[in-house]
């Protein structure tokens, strides 16, 4: 039972100090599960379908990259040179970095 005020969740404990959710007097939900969810929950679409966008989306993204970069061959070369370009740079920018440092020294 949740209170209205304090929003706090009220549990009733019975004599064997067991915490039940269900006051005595109150009566269960017909529809309840165990687990807490309510039979006619579609928790299990939700997340099927959840599941299936989200593998559809990588497909789509996966190829749109990727086949591009193949069948557009200028861009797979300008791509590819991109990233050539970055490793020289980085390649420089820590041998400059190590002969400093050990002149340094």
């Amino acid at each position: 039972m949740i209170h209205p005020f304090t929003k706090v969740i009220l549990y009733c404990v019975d004599l064997l100090f067991q915490v039940s959710t269900i006051c005595p007097g109150e009566e269960p939900d017909p529809e309840a599960r165990p687990n807490g969810t309510k039979k006619n929950d579609e928790k299990g679409f939700e997340s099927l379908s959840f599941y299936i966008i989200l593998v559809a989306g990588f497909i789509v993204g996966f190829w749109g990259v990727c086949g591009t970069l193949v069948v557009k061959t200028s861009w797979s070369q300008a791509y590819f040179q991109t990233f050539d370009n970055l490793k020289d740079k980085i390649f420089i920018f820590i041998k400059v970095k190590v002969a400093r440092l050990s002149r340094e020294r």
